[in-house]
C-alpha cells in the first residue's frame, strides 16, 4: 500500500463515521440506534488503530490532510465497510503491513457481527 492509498482510507472511514452518526440520530427504533451506536465505536476504534499502525510505516499525517469523503446518503453501511476491507487486503500484502491487516481482520469480525445483529432487530 502506498502513504496516498492509507490517507484515502482515512477519508472514507471519516465520511462513513458522518453516514453512521446521521442514521443514528434519526433512527426510529431503539435497537437500531444501540447497533449504530456499536458501530461507530468499532469504526472510531478501527481508524484509530489502522492510523497508527499506518504512520509507522508511512509517517505522521499533517494537521488537514484528513478530509472526510462525501459519501450517498442511502449507503449500506455495513456493506461499504466490508468492501473497505476488501479493498484493505488486496493492499496489505507486505510484511510491513501486517499490523494493519491484523486490524482490519478484527475489524471484519464486529462487521460479520453487526451485520447478524442487524438482521434480528425488531422494530419496537
Amino acid at each position: 500500500m502506498e502513504r496516498e492509498k492509507f490517507i484515502t482510507f482515512l477519508n472514507l472511514m471519516e465520511g462513513l463515521k458522518i453516514r453512521i452518526k446521521e442514521k443514528h440520530w434519526t433512527s426510529k427504533n431503539i435497537n437500531n440506534h444501540r447497533e449504530l451506536d456499536d458501530l461507530y465505536w468499532n469504526l472510531s476504534r478501527f481508524e484509530d488503530a489502522f492510523a497508527e499502525e499506518g504512520i509507522i510505516v508511512f509517517g505522521e499525517i499533517q494537521p488537514g490532510e484528513i478530509k472526510a469523503v462525501e459519501l450517498d446518503s442511502n449507503i449500506d453501511i455495513i456493506d461499504a465497510c466490508l468492501k473497505m476491507t476488501d479493498k484493505l487486503h488486496l493492499l496489505c500484502g507486505t510484511l510491513e503491513c501486517a499490523g494493519i491487516l491484523s486490524e482490519v481482520d478484527g475489524f471484519i469480525h464486529e462487521l460479520n457481527t453487526a451485520k447478524y445483529l442487524a438482521k434480528m432487530t425488531v422494530v419496537e
